[in-house]
């Protein structure tokens, strides 16, 4: 018998993040465009109308096009938007369907004006139909995603358009029904102040944090529960360096909110909703290619990589030579110690588990965890197979509790014991353990 010497490696603190650098690879766009919406589903890249023609009262286009980025091909997808759009980059993936915000510039065949109504692209079907229509005249909204209860829900904040009460910055909150296809105002809940295209990032719970917004320019961040339909007040801490329609937000699957700055510093800045704090990143926005600016609005993310479209400087004569901008960034990781059960292995045991008891870091809800993607991925000895992987035996539901009750919630997985014993070598050993927020 030999005592298992257990390292398990989860996630990432936000003061690690600061040192990682992204390396960014440039891609052309094959077709004339500037300013498209972007989405990724399912590691496809999916480009969504914009400008045919780079002025205030250009047409837009109705095109979609997928890029995959694993053998680097576009194809135009058959289902086109039912008339041109330029949502200002406004758009969410809910599940298989993409949720596409009301058009400014509607119209393929020039004109100005603006789409009252909600389009839904349905990925796996290749179709794009127009759903909800807003009571009034609104258009670039942002979209917040969520799950609730196996129900998926998004939730539109502010948006440009006609306020009832004056100006053109809504504060109206609405919630769409993406199985059925309806629009619901918030009634009881608005945003602070009336403006557009608030930047929407998360917290590993779920909620949603919304910072600045154009038309009322401001430096409030709010954070919105989607459980209960709540909003609450953090205060004018937004950075004005981030302030204007030209930046945008993702969220890390570590639960940090990055903030870019398109133009005219491509700095990025993180934010830690566990202290509602700001730092400015050690790695920046690509720096675009000489006669070329980055697209505000037009980016998307997945976990690990970052998109970003550039186009060339409007010239007068409407052709763009755009490419997109692919960066990558590595996983970072926490580290930290785990407790297994039995703390030693006899190799003629019969025992059907070893139990792993995982606790992280504070600040970070072991709740959040995705189960599915915990495993062993290597088990270092002198006779070991370091390439060794071994999943969590799915035949054991995942347990969050306080066994030891000291008030730190662990969450209790459990490995196939005679599976791992099969493998394991006659010395000490070391096994890494990996999993996913």
């Amino acid at each position: 018998m030999r005592k298992l010497i257990v390292l398990i490696i989860f996630f990432v603190f936000a003061e690690q993040l600061l040192a990682y650098q992204y390396q960014w690879d440039k891609i052309s766009i094959p077709y004339n465009i500037a300013k498209p919406a972007v989405a990724v589903y399912q590691g496809n890249v999916y480009l969504v109308g914009g400008r045919t023609e780079m002025s205030h009262w250009s047409p837009c286009s109705n095109q979609i096009w997928k890029f995959d980025p694993k053998v680097s091909t576009w194809q135009e997808m058959g289902g086109q938007l039912p008339y041109g759009m330029y949502t200002r980059g406004k758009v969410v993936v809910a599940g298989d369907k993409l949720i596409i915000s009301p058009s400014e510039g509607p119209s393929l065949q020039g004109g100005y004006g603006s789409h009252q109504k909600i389009v839904e692209y349905d990925f796996i079907n290749d179709l794009a139909v127009e759903t909800a229509g807003y009571p009034n005249v609104v258009w670039a909204v942002n979209f917040g995603t969520f799950n609730i209860n196996g129900e998926n829900r998004v939730y539109s904040f502010g948006g440009w358009g006609h306020n009832p009460l004056g100006g053109w910055g809504s504060n109206e909150i609405y919630s769409y029904q993406v199985n059925a296809g309806t629009l619901e105002l918030i009634e009881a809940v608005n945003l602070c102040g009336s403006r557009s295209v608030p930047l929407v990032g998360y917290d590993l719970s779920g909620k949603a944090y919304l910072f600045g917004g154009n038309s009322a320019p401001t430096l409030t961040v709010e954070v919105f529960d989607p459980v209960t339909e709540t909003i609450s007040y953090l205060g004018n801490i937004l950075p004005e360096e981030i302030l204007g329609d030209d930046s945008f937000a993702w969220t890390a699957s570590t639960g940090e909110i990055f903030i870019a700055k398109s133009n005219p510093n491509h700095k990025i800045y993180i934010f830690d909703p566990r202290y509602n704090t700001f730092a400015e990143a050690s790695f920046s926005l690509p720096a675009p290619t000489d006669g070329f600016e980055l697209m505000f609005g037009a980016y998307a993310y997945a976990t690990g990589s970052i998109y970003v479209v550039e186009s060339k400087k409007w010239d007068g004569t409407n052709q763009f030579d755009s490419h997109i901008w692919i960066g990558t960034i590595p996983e970072p990781v926490i580290e930290t110690l785990i407790d297994i059960d039995p703390d030693t292995l006899n190799r003629k045991s019969h025992g059907k588990w070893v139990t792993v008891y995982i606790t992280l870091p504070d600040g970070f809800d072991v709740g959040t965890i995705d189960t599915s993607s915990i495993a062993i991925t290597s088990l270092i000895g002198e006779t070991c197979d370091p390439e060794y992987t071994q999943g969590a035996d799915l035949s054991f539901t995942p347990q969050v509790g306080d066994r030891d009750e000291d008030g730190i919630l662990e969450l209790t997985v459990k490995f196939d014991r005679q599976v791992l014993l099969a493998n394991l070598c006659l010395d000490d050993v070391s096994i890494t353990i990996e999993g996913e927020l």
